[in-house]
């Protein structure tokens, strides 16, 4: 594949996407605004001197867009992925480049046309405003454009966050431009070195001062065509041409230097050059030593490695092929941190390996090093034949790589992403691809964009990617994350197909199960080294501590007669708390007591107790694992997490003497942490009085607790920092302009003839436009500090939850508020500070005026942001365009329409077109805080009719006083409070209908949902939670939830399960008041879960699906955040809020931003967040997305015994099976916003759970004695059948028959153990997972169907 071919591929792919988002067009408007408004430049006398400014600005938004787009290539990981997949680092570069010249070449052909579009509807004269052509005043603007271009390239290259890329651009590109005034300085404007060095820092200011030395200098008694600039000594000094000569060497400048930057500074991946690499001083005579020497190892690595692997415990398999990927001794050192450990391993073709490990095993780093995105320290790997030193680009062009989080562009299609990784792998083949999307099922949606795919078809797609262009080493991080049941099997599904397509596939995965279905073998790292290597029923033997035994039954009164029984006869046993409940034991057998099982099984039958009998699973084994690895090197907290999961287990929590010997140490209890870790009783013993007490609301907490937030969120974001002192340097940069700048001799030398009192006026006039200009310029560009908390609450969804705990909206904004008011008055602070420095005495001589226009614009301003942030549905177009809009949509626009029509005003004198001026003022005005501030201050001396008469203001004014202005700021001020409130109340309150309903209910229903149903109808039920004849539609006659009729009882968790599309998500939203239902009615407590019944929602606790948290805030700040929500203050929230932290064992991260915990510790933060304050119902959805198999497992334990506390009522959504039966005391099934069935997890397992499932595992024989044995199996349970399992070396069978004997069973596959016919066996009832797989197949078939994504 050659370069130039990759460069094509990434030019088509960056300008289809510019072309579908319509940026194209969003980057037009700009250079069309600006071309207006030099043109009509006589009719814009108070901003005539921005001019050149806003010549050098027209396209900023094509360098800002280009800008953004490469450093979220880097932070999307977009570039990361594609050098993985074999794109060339130089063809990445200069596909960019070429993306960039093409976009801003189009700009300026746009911008260029314009202008002489406009000339020649005004009958604009060119002679009489330019004394250069028009092609002089050309090629220099086109250097200027690649150039500042250039610069972009230069900028992304030093940033990984969009935001403070975005802001440091305003900053260069436009703040830096004011320096142009200082030329009105007469022993600065004669040097040229003044214009040479503003331009190295700002080519905007070189192309600012051509236009300037372009302009003539003659302007006759016509003001309208004023000029304060010293065109002659500016064009003397520094002509067009000596600007464009500098532009030129600039553009290779800057092109040189991004180059370099882009090899010398490393991104989070990727391997930095030496900063004097090309004078050949680097490491790489070193590195080819090295290479040199391993070169000839590599050789005999190849050709006489037999198979080796440096884990501790390693299961001798012997292979039928050569290994596909040999890794020998790799090493990778962090300092003294060994974080990739001298790793030996064979990998094999048409085999799944599967890399295990906990959090800093160093499972990434292995990775990482595989596919080459940083350097090893030492070892050698060979791919393929291939040295992975020496042979990395060719090596990369088979390598394919599923990323965690999909690496996609939203406006292509999905074959236009399978044809672009295959053109940047060289190998671009329909065939294949046609063949990879019917393997991952995306046949029918090859043409769809991916905005209109599901989360599962994304999945599928990144899987897909990973595939095309014959890639031969496949990379999958964890492909199934974030799926429920019926997504993820069919992506196990795809993996089993392209197991068998000589393909080898290294897999990471949360999901334990899904390691012990589809791995051939699987790898445990601890520490950096491999600790185990095998099968899963390998690791399961080696780690395991025996098996399950499960024991059902219907008659409580049995179970201490069983417990007592099963500990009699197997004495070494220990009960799993977490597992266990008032109609099921799950006991934990040894390996080593299988042998005494039958005697047990035997007693047990004649109890009629059903029984279930597997090995422990490989979550428990790695469990076991972390648990031991973790045990001497982690903190207290962690340790009595252990404890607890221990418990749990049924593993024997042995005395740790170290811990004792800790505990016992006086200097443990004087550690700055919360001592109690492992003693649950005094935790009971010590729950503080206020948790027992009701919610309460206090206005005054929550306007504080919000207030804070804001505080915290602002004050610890670095970028921030960057939206207020950028703008500040460009207020100061005006100011000083102003101050340094003689006005006075400037007017005097242009009109020697005119009246001293006269002159003053005008003095005033420019020294105000002036300022103003700049103060709205600064507002415009820190606008994006007011606006993103809202966006961002909003997009993360963290207002809804504030809201669905009873947080008021008028706190919410009044908090707000303050605080953002309180900023904008360090501005104004700062304005008359320097004023005063710079003795700048225009600021104080109408004081108590524009002091009152900055405080009226003030919270118009920040209102004004509030509603906007309506608009935007992400953060990241906010930052992209809410100050663009500001600057050009309303502040630019309202004077080009305005100027428009004053053009035809001035040259017919219509009546017309006077009224419609008047019409405009008064309309933006109204509209815009911008223009109506600018024009307040313009007329701060009350001189309009002064200023009209002098011809420096020609415009037909209706609006004259700054009084007036004022009040229409006040009236905004006004009327946008009265919008906020009319739009919460909307998305707030709406009206319940309750009907009926036309729509015909599927009554084809289950006894025990109707049950349900009966009971709730019949009222006079004591239910905290009651849904009746609930339904929703967002999209027509296609209702989400349809007539859901159930209630939860005092002190029950009720658990929901289902796939994406059920419903589960939009029930949760109903009861929090998120949206409001079509028909019927939620009720919590009796009341429908509206804002405006915030005595209600106070009782509320919400845990949502997504990490409910500010990344800055820490723990503590979070539940004082939530508590003083809740009315919690002084003592009693210190005290809930110690006892949360001690609860949920945070003690150790306390001062820990909630953006730096891990994922299990967020979410036992996200639990307390939902039970501080005494919630008395509680909503959690998905509490356990993304946690650790430890951290789940405690967390279910704390969640249970803190909802206990004040006997919660609650709904839990999930979709595992296993999740809701263990927490949960009912269960209900939901599919197509209907139950599908409904009862406590024994009523569902006897209704639905038919028979048992018997796996055995055989031992290495051929399929003709895999078959005798089959037909033995058959001969013995005649009734039995045998499933589909792809699993090696095993076999499943299902059998359903009233007869069946557990203990007969056992015996019979006993003898076949002792006859060496198998190796191992495991008898269990058959789950609720089957049926629930079953509905889940419905639900797909539905929403594939009616075309609804649910993502």
């Amino acid at each position: 594949m050659s370069t130039c071919e990759q460069i094509g591929f990434i030019v088509k792919k960056n300008l289809l996407v510019s072309l579908r988002n319509k940026e194209f067009l969003i980057e037009s408007i700009l250079p069309i605004v600006v071309a207006g408004m030099l043109s009509l430049k006589a009719q814009l006398q108070a901003i005539q001197q921005l001019m050149p400014l806003l010549y050098s600005i027209a396209l900023t938004s094509t360098q800002r867009s280009m800008l953004i787009k490469l450093v979220e290539e880097k932070s999307k990981r977009y570039k990361e992925l594609q050098k993985i997949m074999g794109m060339n680092e130089k063809a990445y570069t200069i596909g960019w480049i070429l993306t960039g010249y093409i976009r801003i070449g189009i700009s300026v052909i746009i911008f260029e046309l314009c202008w002489l579009i406009f000339n020649a509807i005004f009958n604009i004269n060119w002679d009489e405003e330019f004394h250069v052509s028009f092609s002089n005043m050309l090629w220099p603007y086109i250097l200027f454009a690649y150039a500042a271009m250039n610069q972009n390239f230069l900028l992304s290259s030093l940033f990984n966050e969009v935001k403070i890329a975005g802001e440091m651009q305003s900053f260069l590109q436009i703040a830096f431009t004011f320096f142009i005034y200082f030329s009105f300085v007469e022993n600065v404007a004669n040097k040229v070195a003044f214009y040479i060095i503003m331009t190295i820092i700002s080519p905007q200011c070189g192309i600012a001062f051509s236009y300037i030395s372009s302009m003539n200098s003659e302007i006759g008694a016509d003001l309208t065509k004023l000029n304060l600039f010293p065109t002659t000594t500016i064009s003397d000094t520094y002509p067009t041409s000596l600007a464009g000569l500098q532009q030129a060497i600039q553009f290779v400048v800057y092109f040189i230097i991004f180059i370099y930057f882009e090899q010398v500074i490393p991104n989070e991946y990727g391997i930095a050059k030496h900063p004097l690499f090309f004078l050949n001083i680097s490491s790489n005579k070193k590195r080819i030593k090295i290479q040199d020497k391993q070169n000839n190892v590599f050789l005999q690595l190849n050709e006489n490695d037999t198979e080796s692997s440096s884990a501790m415990y390693n299961e001798d398999i012997k292979m039928t092929s050569p290994p596909s990927i040999i890794i020998k001794n790799l090493l990778k050192k962090f300092g003294d941190l060994n974080a990739v450990d001298n790793i030996s391993l064979h990998l094999y073709e048409s085999q799944i390996f599967c890399l295990l490990g906990h959090n800093g095993a160093g499972k990434t780093t292995a990775i990482s090093l595989l596919t080459g995105m940083i350097q090893k320290t030492s070892g050698q790997v060979s791919m393929y034949g291939m040295n992975l030193d020496t042979q990395l680009e060719t090596i990369r062009k088979s390598l394919g790589l599923c990323t965690q989080k999909d690496c996609l562009y939203n406006d292509l299609t999905v074959i236009e992403h399978l044809e672009f990784i295959s053109g940047i792998k060289g190998r671009l083949n329909k065939d294949e691809i046609i063949q990879i999307l019917q393997k991952t099922e995306l046949l029918e949606e090859q043409n769809k964009k991916i905005l209109e795919l599901s989360g599962g078809s994304k999945r599928k797609l990144s899987l897909a990617m990973s595939l095309v262009g014959d890639s031969k080493i496949i990379f999958l991080d964890e492909p199934t994350s974030g799926m429920d049941a019926y997504s993820r099997r069919a992506i196990w599904n795809i993996l089993e197909r392209i197991r068998e397509d000589k393909r080898t596939i290294i897999l990471t995965t949360h999901h334990l199960d899904e390691a012990e279905l589809l791995a051939n073998r699987i790898g445990i790292m601890s520490k950096g080294q491999l600790l185990a290597v095998g099968s899963s029923d390998f690791i399961k033997r080696k780690f395991g501590e025996g098996y399950n035994l499960k024991l059902s039954f219907d008659n409580n009164n049995l179970r201490n007669q069983i417990y007592d029984k099963v500990n009699e006869m197997i004495p070494n046993c220990f009960l799993e708390t977490q597992h266990s409940n008032e109609n099921k034991l799950v006991f934990n057998i040894p390996f080593a007591s299988k042998g005494k099982l039958g005697n047990l099984f035997y007693n047990l039958e004649s109890l009629n107790v059903k029984i279930g009998l597997e090995m422990k699973t490989l979550e428990d084994a790695f469990v076991k694992i972390g648990l031991e690895d973790e045990k001497i090197h982690l903190n207290y907290v962690r340790k009595s997490e252990i404890k607890q999961v221990k418990q749990s287990m049924g593993i024997i929590a042995e005395n740790d003497e170290d811990t004792n010997n800790l505990i016992e140490n006086e200097d443990f209890h004087s550690l700055p942490i919360i001592q109690e870790f492992t003693e649950e009783k005094e935790l009971n013993q010590n729950i503080p009085e206020c948790l027992k007490n009701d919610p309460q609301y206090k206005l005054s907490s929550q306007i504080y607790a919000i207030f804070l937030r804001r505080y915290y969120t602002v004050t610890r974001t670095s970028t921030n920092y960057f939206s207020i002192i950028i703008p500040m340097l460009t207020f100061i940069l005006g100011m000083t302009t102003v101050a340094g700048v003689d006005f006075d001799e400037i007017l005097k030398n242009v009109f020697p003839e005119m009246d001293h009192n006269n002159l003053e006026e005008a003095v005033e006039f420019f020294k105000i436009s002036l300022l103003s200009s700049c103060s709205v310029l600064a507002f415009c560009f820190n606008a994006t500090v007011y606006i993103t908390q809202p966006v961002l609450e909003k997009e993360t969804y963290l207002k809804q939850a504030l809201i669905g705990m009873g947080c008021r909206t008028f706190p919410y904004w009044v908090g707000t508020l303050i605080f953002d008011y309180l900023i904008y008055l360090c501005f104004v602070a700062l304005f008359y500070i320097i004023s005063a420095i710079l003795n700048l005495e225009i600021a104080f001589k109408y004081l108590g005026a524009g002091l009152s226009c900055y405080i009226l614009f003030g919270f118009s301003y920040i209102l004004f942001a509030y509603l906007m942030g309506f608009l935007f549905k992400s953060l990241e177009n906010a930052l992209k365009l809410y100050s663009m809009f500001c600057f050009f949509v309303n502040f630019c626009v309202p004077f080009i329409l305005i100027a428009f029509i004053d053009f035809f005003y001035q040259k017919f004198t219509s009546a017309i077109a006077e009224q419609l001026i008047y019409i405009f003022q008064v309309l933006f005005v109204l509209v815009s805080p911008f223009y109506a501030f600018f024009e307040a201050c313009t007329f701060l001396a009350d001189n309009f009719q002064k200023i009209y008469d002098l011809n420096l203001y020609t415009t037909p004014q209706l609006i004259q006083r700054t009084y007036a202005f004022q009040l229409v700021l006040l009236a905004q001020i006004i009327f946008q409070v009265i919008v906020l409130y009319l739009i919460e109340s909307k998305s707030l309150i709406l009206p319940t209908v309750i009907n009926e309903g036309q729509q015909k209910l599927n009554e084809n229903l289950e006894q025990e949902i109707i049950d349900e149903r009966i009971r709730i109808e019949k009222g006079n039920i004591s239910d905290p939670i009651i849904c009746k004849n609930l339904e929703k539609e967002y999209i027509k006659d296609k209702p989400t939830l349809q007539k859901l009729t159930f209630g939860v009882k005092q002190g029950e968790i009720f658990g929901i399960i289902g796939p994406n599309g059920a419903g589960k998500s939009t029930l949760i939203n109903v009861f929090t008041g998120i949206n409001t239902p079509t028909q019927g009615v939620a009720l919590i407590n009796g009341a429908e879960p509206k804002q405006r019944n915030q005595e209600i929602m106070q009782h509320v606790g919400i845990c949502p699906q997504f990490d409910c948290i500010w990344e800055n805030l820490t723990p503590i700040e979070h539940l004082q955040l939530f508590g003083r929500i809740k009315g919690l203050n002084g003592n009693d929230l210190k005290q809930a809020v110690d006892y949360f932290i001690k609860t949920m064992q945070l003690d150790l991260f306390v001062k820990t931003k909630a953006g730096q915990l891990s994922g299990g510790n967020k979410r036992k933060l996200c639990v307390a967040d939902a039970l501080i304050g005494g919630s008395d119902i509680t909503f959690f959805d998905e509490p356990s997305t993304g946690v650790d198999p430890i951290s789940r497992r405690f967390l279910f334990n704390t969640l249970q015994r803190n909802i206990q506390l004040r006997n919660c009522s609650a709904i839990m959504t999930t979709h595992t099976i296993e999740e809701a039966e263990s927490l949960s005391q009912r269960i209900g099934i939901l599919i197509a916003g209907q139950f599908k069935c409904l009862g406590t997890p024994q009523y569902l397992r006897q209704k639905y759970s038919k028979g048992y499932q018997i796996s055995v595992k055989f031992n290495n024989v051929d399929e003709h004695q895999v078959q005798d044995i089959v037909n033995s199996i058959q001969q013995e349970f005649p009734t039995i059948n045998r499933l589909d399992d792809k699993r090696v070396g095993f076999m499943t069978f299902s059998i359903n028959d009233l007869s069946f004997s557990f203990y007969k069973t056992f015996q019979y596959f006993e003898r076949q153990i002792q006859n060496g016919i198998i190796e191992d066996f495991q008898i269990n009832e058959s789950s609720l997972e089957q049926i629930f797989i079953h509905f889940s197949r419905i639900q797909q078939e539905i929403n594939e169907q009616e075309g609804v994504i649910f993502d």
